[in-house]
């Protein structure tokens, strides 16, 4: 049975026994050579950041639906962007949260206006529905600007 199977089991552990476990991990690795060496590397450098409760925080657009359930922060949060005009296009923070969210290039957004379906919404908004990238936009009627974006058909 190799290292990681002898140590997958407190891998799995939580809390305070979880953090030491994984600077056990971490220090098994560290001293392996060859491929297990990158391997432990990477497991360092995760490690790391996971028991200072961290990483980085996120920058940008990511540009990826991710996986059903997985590519979404699900969350409920406050809003961390402003709003913005982007080529011309207004945006409210929360739609920019959204996109960042589901992975939605503005470029899509734009594309949807653009080339899109019109779908009912509720009174004050207009949507509009890319099949191509299985996107719905939601805009303010009035103003024009981006309320939200949603992945998915209407």
């Amino acid at each position: 049975m190799g290292l990681v199977g002898i140590l997958g089991g407190r891998i799995m552990s939580s809390g305070v026994r979880a953090v030491r476990d994984t600077k056990i991990v971490t220090a098994a690795l560290e001293g392996l050579s060859g491929a297990g060496a990158k391997l432990g590397n990477a497991f360092a450098g995760w490690a790391k950041g996971a028991t200072r409760g961290g990483g980085r925080e996120a920058t940008g657009f990511l540009g990826s639906k991710g996986k059903a359930g997985l590519g979404e922060l699900k969350n409920l949060q406050q809003i961390r962007n402003t709003p913005t005009t982007i080529n011309g296009t207004s945006y409210s923070g929360h739609a920019l949260d959204q996109m960042q969210n589901r992975g939605v290039m503005p470029s899509v957004v734009q594309n949807t206006l653009h080339h899109g379906t019109p779908f009912p919404t509720r009174a004050g908004t207009t949507g509009m529905f890319d099949s191509v990238n299985n996107v719905r936009v939601i805009s303010n009627t009035e103003t024009g600007q981006i309320v939200t974006v949603i992945r998915g058909a209407p």
